[in-house]
């Protein structure tokens, strides 16, 4: 079956930072993937999404990936998945842009943006 751990790993988020845009605010989303997704794919998926953000002057802290974890309850007929992290900067106008792409995206299980800094 599923080999299931808990500690999270630390992926991507090379050194790109710089400063935030000054209307930027700070941002956390989480997404939730199937545990089968290949490697490669999870990767191509949290390249995109950083490549989203910077392409529209976002700044990504950093993006942290959990090992295999069992859920809670089932959500699109999985039991297991892999949480991502995002830490990030972006203008509060981009963001309906980004969870539209997330909500489209069939690797995404559930998704969820919040602010984490006033």
């Amino acid at each position: 079956d599923v080999a299931v751990t808990e500690a999270p790993t630390l992926v991507a988020a090379p050194e790109r930072k710089k400063e935030p845009p000054k209307e930027a605010r700070s941002y956390e989303l989480i997404f939730l993937v199937d545990a089968g997704l290949p490697k490669e794919e999870l990767n191509a998926l949290i390249e995109r999404v950083q490549t989203f953000l910077e392409q529209r002057e976002g700044v990504v802290d950093n993006v942290r990936v959990s090992d295999v974890r069992r859920l809670a309850y089932e959500i699109k007929k999985r039991t297991h998945g892999i949480y991502v992290v995002f830490n990030f900067w972006v203008k509060p106008n981009r963001l309906e842009e980004l969870e539209r792409i997330l909500r489209l995206d069939e690797r995404v299980l559930r998704h969820m943006v919040i602010q984490t800094r006033s």
